[in-house]
């Protein structure tokens, strides 16, 4: 009896134009315009108590070093700039803007890059020596990348302190689909790609696309792809 009472009311509903109860019903989730591989800039930095972080920059999205773009405080010295779709191939620098005062100040060294070929997030490490801020970090390559129980992951590349691609420099693995390289002191300007190593197999599985480039940056995040 109350199966026919719930069929006749969702038959009245449906007649109405209103889903029935009978018909599948949209999961309610996390929102998918969210992108959790979003290209960021992510700037290690503790710039002091009302003090903020923004960035300069000139090329595509930028406006030719004049505008400041905020990023957005996530940790006692961690900022982070989410690039909109516009903003792919420019130079840019790191700046602190200091609470009521119209003048920034901008970090020391060369400009950083980001081109459209960059992996999604760049970690850097600004230095602001004439305010006291000298922030220093590993440089690191981070590989987000399932490669499976009893696999490992591995780098070679072309460079200083590579090995013309002849040597397979191991990750250490930090969580299930996470492995990291800290890179030696002799490690710098140098291309490289990210391998698998099969459990029990001698030939590495290399990434697709094109290589990746390690200069200045203190930590690149990478997602590889293996056909």
């Amino acid at each position: 009896m109350i199966e026919e009472i719930k069929d006749e009311e969702s038959s009245f509903l449906t007649s109405l134009g209103f889903p029935g109860t009978n018909q599948p019903r949209a999961i309610v989730g996390p929102d998918s315009r969210v992108n959790p591989h979003r290209k960021q800039i992510v700037v290690k930095c503790d710039v002091g108590f009302g003090n903020t972080v923004v960035l300069r920059g000139n090329g595509q999205g930028m406006d030719n070093w004049n505008q400041s773009l905020p990023l957005r405080n996530v940790g006692p010295d961690t900022w982070v700039f989410d690039l909109p779709e516009n903003c792919s191939d420019f130079d840019y620098k790191v700046l602190v803007q200091r609470e009521g005062q119209q003048n920034v100040i901008w970090e020391e060294g060369p400009n950083h890059r980001m081109s459209s070929a960059a992996q999604k997030k760049e970690v850097i490490a600004p230095s602001f020596p004439h305010i006291g801020v000298t922030a220093k970090i590993q440089k690191q390559i981070v590989v987000k990348y399932d490669v499976g129980f009893g696999n490992t992951v591995v780098l070679r590349g072309n460079g200083r302190g590579m090995d013309t691609w002849n040597k397979s420099l191991p990750l250490r693995n930090v969580g299930p689909d996470t492995w990291v390289f800290d890179l030696p002191e002799d490690c710098s300007d140098f291309d490289y790609k990210v391998l698998v190593q099969r459990e029990g197999q001698q030939n590495a599985i290399w990434e697709e696309g094109p290589n990746h480039r390690m200069s200045d940056k203190s930590q690149k995040e990478i997602f590889p792809t293996f056909l």
